[in-house]
């Protein structure tokens, strides 16, 4: 009995380990999608994002706070088969989405599904007049930031790799179950709202570069190119203390805290590679 209790308690233990270190894992993903580099804040994110986030990653530390939460956003559904659209449109309603239906690609191309809010399209491939792919390369050269998740009943290793290339977030077939299906539109919201911030993000450092004046700006550009005080002032003709005066006020602008986050700035809006904005 003893030695049963034993191997028990171990086993138990064991457990309460794994747990531990999916929780620590768990913490860590989520703490690297908040944490701002550029300026050491915390990201707020909307709850719908933090709910997908949970749900696509798996990071069971924190299901217990998405419990009976419902998702929003909208389900784009392109597939020209009527009892299939029927029964899609019910089943993301249940999931609590908005849905919108066209038979056709065409349909979806005169009438533009709207971007503001979170969604994504799910598209059969074999579709009459303008094909599933066909219609993925259209709206990719549109740059339509709506991400796709291919559902069909042809699917073949060519078309799938294609798709996947082009951008497409999934590629599924039919039949499709439930988790799945919205496992796979959890996923492409989530990856579409993380990608809207990290614009949201450049946008803001974007317009904090536009604030600097143009003396600033010629000091900003020889800073986060590893110019020291002593050579800025050569360059600019101009003395050290006048290149200090400008340095603070670049860096109050730019609201970071350290040479480091204002060359990370620099490099997110590309300007390090072709040294203009």
């Amino acid at each position: 009995m003893r030695r049963m209790r034993i191997q028990s308690e171990c086993l138990s233990d064991r457990a309460a380990i794994c747990r531990q270190r999916r929780s620590v894992r768990d913490c860590a993903i989520l703490n690297g999608l908040l944490y701002s580099g550029i300026d050491g804040a915390v990201r707020q994110l909307p709850l719908s994002c933090f709910v997908r986030l949970v749900r696509a990653l798996g990071l069971s530390a924190f299901q217990e706070f998405v419990e009976g939460e419902t998702l929003s956003g909208f389900v784009y559904v392109v597939d020209d088969d009527a009892s299939f659209r029927m029964a899609i449109q019910r089943r993301l309603k249940l999931a609590g989405y908005e849905v919108v239906t066209y038979a056709s690609a065409q349909q979806l191309l005169d009438d533009p599904p709207a971007t503001e809010h979170p969604g994504c399209i799910l598209l059969d491939v074999q579709i009459p007049g303008l094909s599933g792919p066909e219609l993925q390369a259209s709206l990719v050269q549109r740059h339509s930031p709506l991400p796709i998740v291919f559902l069909t009943g042809h699917a073949d290793t060519a078309t799938t790799v294609r798709a996947i290339k082009a951008g497409a977030e999934d590629f599924l077939t039919k039949p499709v179950s439930s988790e799945q299906l919205i496992g796979a539109i959890e996923r492409a919201m989530a990856q579409q709202e993380a990608v809207r911030g990290q614009q949201g993000r450049l946008d803001l450092i974007r317009s904090r570069l536009m604030s600097l004046s143009r003396r600033e700006r010629q000091v900003f550009d020889l800073i986060v190119r590893g110019k020291i005080n002593k050579q800025i002032a050569y360059e600019l003709g101009t003395t050290e203390r006048t290149v200090k005066a400008h340095r603070h006020q670049v860096m109050t602008k730019m609201q970071v805290p350290s040479f480091a986050e204002l060359v990370s700035a620099a490099e997110r809006l590309g300007l390090l590679e072709s040294g203009e904005e």
